[in-house]
């Protein structure tokens, strides 16, 4: 556990309440929700005076050249503190050992802030569509 801003950030289970705060972070809900079930996947809460405000799913790829830790998905409401600016810089202390951070998002919006706020940069976009049989 550990506290940063008024906020305590510590390694979570699954549960309902989780779940639903989670859905808001896309479509992948389930294979997200299956990570951490098979614990290649960490969760972690952040409450604020006793409540959770937030929860973010991290886990590291290994890959050739170095490990990559990856935010899986976040969500929350952090009411008058800014979650990203609170909670990034910590979680990208989190992975330690890493090589680089990559972050996965259905939001142009978040992008587009975490590369001029954070010194972030898109790397690649990932375009889906179902196909209908």
């Amino acid at each position: 556990m550990d506290q940063k801003e008024g906020l305590t950030i510590a390694a979570a289970a699954w549960s309902a309440s989780i779940a639903d705060m989670l859905q808001a972070a896309g479509d992948c809900f389930d294979e997200v929700r299956a990570q951490v079930e098979r614990g290649t996947s960490q969760l972690f809460t952040v409450e604020r005076g006793g409540a959770v405000i937030a929860a973010f799913v991290l886990r590291i790829d290994h890959i050739h050249g170095g490990d990559d830790g990856v935010i899986v998905a976040a969500a929350g409401r952090g009411g008058d503190v800014n979650l990203t600016a609170a909670m990034l810089p910590f979680i990208e202390q989190m992975f330690i050992g890493c090589k680089r951070v990559r972050i996965h998002t259905a939001r142009p919006g978040l992008a587009k802030i975490l590369a001029a706020r954070f010194g972030y940069r898109v790397d690649e976009l990932v375009l889906s569509k179902e196909i209908k049989r």
